[in-house]
């Protein structure tokens, strides 16, 4: 479980931030992040076949498939106490020049609870021939869980590009620091 906590707070990000309209809960914010800054591989050798840019996170491997584990940090949001942020969904959105690829994601949320450290939620979405572009879209369902430290681990096929990563949560009350 070390490795997925590790990237929250390690990472220097480009990342932002996005307010929709307010629900009976408070309101909805899309936090999203590029890939290329917000997502680690699992091992060296993983890390070793990435290549960070601008366009996103690329497997460069004709062969071989590799592990990641991202996650948009909060340190712009400060929840006031008593108040809760509930991961409401995750999203990750990728791209290949392969004719077909599944690729899988297990989205992990801390809530926070006595004996329970993280709830997992897994996702896949397979490309085809008239598609070469895809996304995860993992729900963490509304209100389940209050969350302040959440990821999202994803195999990156061969010669495929992970392109974004989204996260909606929901929080009763913030205050977000520019």
């Amino acid at each position: 479980m070390n490795k997925i906590v590790a990237p929250f707070f390690a990472l220097g990000l480009v990342a932002g931030v996005t307010q929709a309209q307010d629900t009976l809960d408070g309101p909805d914010t899309r936090l999203w992040a590029l890939p290329a800054t917000a997502c680690v591989a699992n091992t060296p050798t993983d890390e070793a076949l990435l290549l960070r840019s601008i366009e996103g996170l690329r497997n460069t491997s004709a062969t071989r498939t590799v592990w990641v584990t991202c996650s948009v940090p909060m340190p712009n949001l400060v929840v006031l106490p008593n108040d809760d942020i509930r991961v409401v969904r995750t999203r990750m959105s990728f791209a290949t020049s392969l004719s077909r690829v599944t690729m899988p994601c297990k989205a992990a949320v801390n809530i926070g609870a006595p004996g329970i450290d993280f709830v997992y939620f897994w996702g896949q979405a397979t490309t085809n021939t008239e598609s070469r572009t895809g996304s995860v879209q993992i729900e963490t369902g509304t209100g389940r869980f209050t969350a302040s430290v959440f990821g999202i681990t994803c195999k990156i096929p061969q010669s495929s590009t992970l392109t974004e990563l989204e996260v909606l949560v929901r929080a009763t009350n913030f205050i977000q620091i520019e």
